[in-house]
């Protein structure tokens, strides 16, 4: 008998465990997705310009930038929409990553980031993910990267997941 309350634990905690596997591209965001993809006709460099765009029209500021390997990163920014957040004074804020790839003659923008919880809540270690109530930190991080990633205009979207 008790190995079999044992087992039974077991089991429970393995199943508990077990993590989402990779999925995607789709066309919709699965759970637990963590980066969006921008496909587009454009030429690199101007997928690269226009990505970069983007982030600066919604107020994100530029921490690191390089041309030639075509990756963006921005500084931590909170969004309009975190302002005043119920959940914290201070609100939240995101980093985002924009990467820029061409394959079988599309390009792709790769969009990924990270979420600042303020003190006391939390860290600047959170990945962006397709999770969480909208109304959380991390759906109200989802939210600002799918805006950014619909900002970009002539593109379709893909999304993915641990890829």
């Amino acid at each position: 008998m008790k190995q079999l309350i044992i087992l039974t634990i077991a089991l429970f905690l393995t199943g508990c465990a077990t993590t989402l596997p990779p999925a995607g591209p789709a066309s919709s965001a699965m759970e637990k997705a963590d980066a969006i993809w921008i496909l587009s006709d454009d030429e690199p460099e101007t997928a690269y310009r226009k990505i970069a765009q983007a982030l600066t029209d919604a107020g994100y500021s530029i921490s690191s930038s390089d041309a030639v390997l075509m990756n963006i990163t921005t500084e931590p920014f909170q969004p309009k929409e975190t302002l005043g957040s119920s959940l914290s004074s201070g609100g939240m804020k995101v980093t985002i990553n924009a990467s820029v790839r061409e394959s079988n003659g599309k390009t792709a923008v790769k969009l990924t980031g990270k979420f600042l919880i303020p003190p006391p809540y939390g860290s600047d270690d959170n990945e962006i993910q397709n999770r969480g109530a909208k109304s959380s930190y991390t759906g109200r991080s989802w939210s600002e990267l799918e805006k950014i990633a619909k900002s970009y205009s002539g593109g379709t979207l893909e999304y993915t997941r641990n890829m």
